[in-house]
């Protein structure tokens, strides 16, 4: 029998810290209001889709977002929690204020490579490792990051686990991610370092795998909140 795994993979809600600008990695702050109501939509935008299992990274605010889907898709399943679909460690930065600059450097790299819109992985790897501190980022190096290569093969570990996990013929897995680890989830299965752009609080990437290959279907995916 053929199997087929869908995962629709998510961002949690929007933080305190996302609103803040602040480096959140391995720690946590509170879903805003605006985090509240857009898992809540997002709930309400996957009625029509039956899921057999329901996984999140174990960081609160992923868990958080995963309870209210599932209370506004109106189902009960067990929530797997699972460190191996955590946000990268970011150290001594978690908690600082360090605003989009990475992130604005890896585009600038993808685009003179003539990857124009997305994200080169590496770079942003590069300029958190190396981050400017004319942005008054009161850290000494070195900052404790997770390795990146060692990021990658976690996420890929965890949605392997999932695969496995899953029953046999068609289904259905929502999980509650973050938004650099699910860019690290598709790089480690393509090995693709040109993102294809930044994930949106609540977006959905689709991420098929049938018979053990997989397939990226969609990647930040608004249309669940937006319709």
């Amino acid at each position: 029998m053929k199997k087929q795994v869908k995962l629709y993979i998510t961002r949690h809600g929007e933080t305190e810290y996302n609103k803040e600008y602040r480096a959140q990695g391995w720690s946590d702050s509170p879903l805003t209001k605006e985090g509240r109501d857009i898992a809540a939509k997002l709930g309400q935008g996957l009625k029509g889709i039956k899921f057999d299992m329901v996984y999140s990274s174990s960081s609160k605010r992923a868990m958080d977002t995963a309870q209210i889907i599932m209370d506004n898709m109106g189902i009960n399943l067990p929530l797997h929690r699972d460190p191996d679909l955590r946000e990268r460690g970011l150290g001594k930065l978690e908690g600082q204020v360090l605003g989009a600059g990475p992130w604005y450097k890896a585009n600038e790299v993808a685009e003179a490579a003539g990857q124009k819109g997305k994200l080169d992985l590496d770079a942003l790897d590069y300029h958190y490792e190396n981050i400017d501190l004319h942005t008054k980022v009161e850290v000494e190096k070195p900052y404790e990051l997770e390795n990146f290569d060692e990021f990658k093969k976690r996420l890929k570990k965890g949605a392997d686990n999932i695969i496995a996990k899953a029953p046999d013929g068609e289904s259905n897995i929502l999980i509650v991610s973050h938004g650099m680890a699910i860019l690290g989830m598709i790089y480690a299965i393509t090995g693709d370092k040109y993102a294809p752009t930044f994930i949106e609080n609540a977006s959905v990437t689709l991420i098929e795998n049938i018979d053990g290959v997989y397939y990226i279907s969609k990647v930040n995916d608004k249309s669940y909140i937006e319709g």
